[in-house]
């Protein structure tokens, strides 16, 4: 399993640049996903980091960052 930690160090390692601002865990199809908000020089991002099988997927940035990062706040690198 992937904790909040290691969902955003995977979301940057595999999306390249920027900072986590957020990770939240939700429910998505069914399955357990961490979704991350990405951001960085190009604006803001969104990740979602399967649980299990830690499969990276970049997603549309979350319109509700704000409610994300209020969740968890990742620390500066």
């Amino acid at each position: 399993m992937t904790n909040a930690a290691q969902a955003a160090d995977l979301v940057l390692r595999e999306l390249g640049g920027g900072r986590v601002t957020g990770v939240a865990l939700e429910e998505e199809n069914g399955r357990a996903v961490w979704k991350a908000v990405l951001a960085g020089g190009t604006g803001t991002r969104g990740a979602q980091v399967d649980v299990l099988s830690r499969a990276v997927r970049e997603t549309a940035a979350d319109p509700e960052a704000r409610v994300v990062r209020a969740r968890f706040t990742a620390p500066d690198a």
